[in-house]
Formats: C-alpha cells, structure tokens, sequence
C-alpha cells in the first residue's frame, strides 16, 4: 500500500509543476522571461534539461522514502535538503519532505512544507489533499476543512474529500449534524463499503 501511494504521488508530481524547476546546472540555457523568440536548440537543450532534473529528483525521492521507510529520517532528509538546495522552485521536494516528516509523525513540519508545495503548484489536487489531511493530523480541523471544500468543488465525486468535511465538522464539534451525515451519505453512494463512513454514520 506505501508503495502504491508513492508511485502514485510521483506520477501526479513530476507531470503537474514541472514547469517551476529553476537549475543550478550551468549546463543549462538560461532564457530570460522578455525574450520573445527562442531558438530551437535552445529550446530542446531546455527540455533536455527539464528531463535530467525530472529523473534526478525522481531517483533521489524514491532513495529518500525507502530511507524514511526503514526509520532512517536522518538520512532521507539529507537528501531532499540537497535536492532543495539544487532546485529550490521545484515543488515536488517540498511535497516529498512533507510526505517523510508526515510518516514520521512531525506533522507541524510536514504542514510547513505540504503548505510550500500547494503554494508553488497550486492546481494539484493531491497536493491539497495531502495539506488537508496533514491539517487534520495536527489538530487544526478548521483550516482543513477549507481544502477539503477546495476539493470537492474540483473533483464532486471524491469520497475521501467529503469524508474529509465529516471528520472535521465532528472534530470541530459542529452542531451542524445535517452537513456531516450528508456528506457521509455521499461518500456511501460513491463508495457503499466505507467502513469509516459507516462507523461515523452509526454514532
């Protein structure tokens, strides 16, 4: 399962922000933002480019998560520093740092960066998800709620987002029971053997 969930955070990584990669590598053209044509060669050097660093930070978080797998935090963070430090616009390491403090059980660190990473690609869904869930983890059901809402108007059909809402509402103590056993309801119709669902639906 913890390996299914990293496969699929890199997919969803490295396809959606690539794009705000800034490298150190003097190897790679450096294009200003006013130029108005870009040379062809320079254009493929830059992709090349967006490649070897897709590759590298790939490799390297996949090193890192079976570090913090086998409880060796230390090292993981070691590094995804160095990778920071490399390309420090490129939001998949934030997500990645949040994902090995999160197993670790910092989750105020794991907020910090999962917050960086939704900052510098803010369209991705999982990222949000990922901040939610971070929030809920420390206590701080009220800010968690306002992603899972984000969520739910993106994708209306995504259960763990509306079983989101429910679980805050509950931990917030809301008296709006009307709300949480909707949403529960939801999550029943998308997903009929959600056994949190249920348990919550039956208190």
């Amino acid at each position: 399962m913890i390996r299914s969930t990293f496969i699929f955070l890199l997919f969803f990584i490295l396809t959606s922000c690539s794009s705000k990669v800034q490298f150190s590598d003097p190897s790679c053209p450096k294009i200003s933002i006013a130029k108005t044509k870009i040379n062809v060669t320079d254009a493929e050097n830059i992709r090349s480019c967006d490649m070897a660093a897709e590759a590298e930070v790939a490799q390297q978080c996949q090193i890192a998560w079976r570090l913090a797998l086998a409880h060796k935090e230390p090292q993981a963070m070691s590094i995804l520093n160095k990778l920071a430090i490399k390309y420090p616009r490129m939001s998949t390491i934030d997500l990645m740092i949040g994902q090995v403090e999160e197993y670790s059980g910092k989750n105020d660190e794991a907020v910090k960066y999962f917050q960086k990473s939704v900052k510098n690609c803010e369209f991705s869904s999982l990222r949000l998800f990922k901040l939610a869930n971070s929030l809920m983890n420390s206590n701080r059901p009220k800010e968690a709620l306002v992603y899972y809402n984000k969520l739910i108007e993106r994708i209306p059909k995504f259960a763990p987002a509306h079983l989101g809402v429910a679980k805050a509402l509950s931990q917030m103590h809301s008296n709006d029971k009307a709300r949480i056993n909707k949403e529960l309801s939801i999550v029943l119709e998308i997903e009929p053997d959600n056994s949190e669902a249920k348990t919550m639906m039956a208190k």
